[in-house]
């Protein structure tokens, strides 16, 4: 990442589904470092997930104002409850029997 930060716009710092709070930490560390816009997320696979974790903006976003309007936005930073990390794999069982 460090090679081609300069061309990177945005990077998730925060997904309500990821348990690695490590992970997050160095990739907080290394966003700020390169000035890269932060976005927070849920992932969610499955309605117990949605909106738990979110970027607050100020105003409808654009492919001209994307980048500046995640520079400054809120991040709600939840992580998903249980059940949510089961979604991925109920998914792919109902996909794949029902």
């Amino acid at each position: 990442l460090k090679l081609c930060a300069d061309s990177i716009d945005i990077i998730e710092v925060f997904n309500a589904r990821s348990p690695e709070p490590e992970t997050r930490a160095q990739v907080e560390v290394f966003v700020d470092q390169n000035n890269i816009a932060k976005v927070a997320n849920s992932d969610a696979h499955g309605i117990k997930g949605f909106g738990c974790s979110y970027s607050i903006i100020s105003e409808i976003p654009t492919a001209e104002n994307l980048v500046r309007l995640l520079s400054t936005a809120e991040l709600v930073r939840r992580p998903a409850g249980f059940i949510a990390f089961l979604y991925p794999a109920f998914n792919r069982f109902k996909n794949q029997f029902l």
